[in-house]
């Protein structure tokens, strides 16, 4: 008898961690290159990208532009803090770096 590994489930797609661009799965929280905790969207859970990055106008927290976009054409409120988000008050962050906090040890 011969098993063959289960191939139904696609590997999770990796995305460049913000600080480092050490690729990891888009989920992680954790950089295993640079050991900074990530931030993360509100939209979706995954971990924030350089190139896609929103905050909520209310809350300040963070987003993925592209997903947060697409949230609002469906829904009307921020998912962390409720407040009424209109989709034209997004703003497409080009420098994230402001919204890093490193971590020193």
């Amino acid at each position: 008898m011969v098993r063959r590994p289960d191939t139904s489930e696609a590997e999770e797609p990796t995305t460049p961690c913000p600080y480092c661009e050490f690729l990891l799965p888009e989920c992680e929280l954790l950089c295993p290159g640079c050991k900074n905790n990530l931030p993360y969207c509100i939209a979706t859970g995954r971990h924030m990208v350089q190139g896609d990055w929103t905050v909520c106008p209310h809350c300040d927290f963070p987003a993925l532009f592209s997903e947060f976009r697409s949230l609002l054409q469906n829904e009307s409120t921020c998912p962390m803090c409720s407040e009424k988000v209109n989709i034209v008050s997004l703003m497409k962050i080009v420098d994230c770096t402001p919204h890093l906090n490193l971590e020193v040890e």
